[in-house]
């Protein structure tokens, strides 16, 4: 009796099954890259300005990946959290996240609180689902940029 010569995994399956992680995708989010070489600090307004350039938007889905923990800063104890998020491929090209690059959250109907934070990606590493791009980032709990 011959063996099966195809793979485990059917094609087809891959392409059936994209509407079920688009399904959980219920934030909308912006990916910038932060040229270091472009930042300029105004001492009048206390302020930097830079050049961050949006790289990439579309929709995503986050989920914690562990309890925040201290981050002991000089006379500051301030709280960070590691979250996972995987982004969308199926809304257009995917372009190289790199460590250091910031995402926003845009939209986010059920949870506005994610709108919050600023979103340090630290581990840009893809998934072996061909429709998702994951996404591994540090959230400083105590830094609100609408504060």
């Amino acid at each position: 009796m011959a063996l099966n010569n195809r793979s485990a995994l059917d094609p087809r399956w891959a392409y059936h099954n994209r509407p079920v992680a688009r399904s959980f995708m219920n934030c909308n989010v912006s990916v910038f890259h932060q040229g270091l070489e472009g930042q300029e600090y105004n001492a009048v307004t206390n302020e930097w300005l830079n050049s961050a350039t949006e790289i990439w938007s579309g929709s995503a889905r986050i989920q914690p990946l562990s309890n925040s923990t201290n981050v002991n800063a000089i006379s500051n104890e301030t709280k960070s959290r590691r979250v996972q998020m995987q982004l969308d491929l199926t809304g257009g090209p995917m372009v190289d996240i790199r460590p250091g690059d910031y995402i926003v959250v845009e939209d986010s109907p059920i949870d506005s609180f994610l709108e919050s934070y600023v979103y340090i990606v630290r581990e840009a590493i893809n998934s072996s689902n061909p429709w998702v791009r994951t996404v591994v980032c540090d959230v400083n709990l105590e830094a609100d940029p609408n504060a």
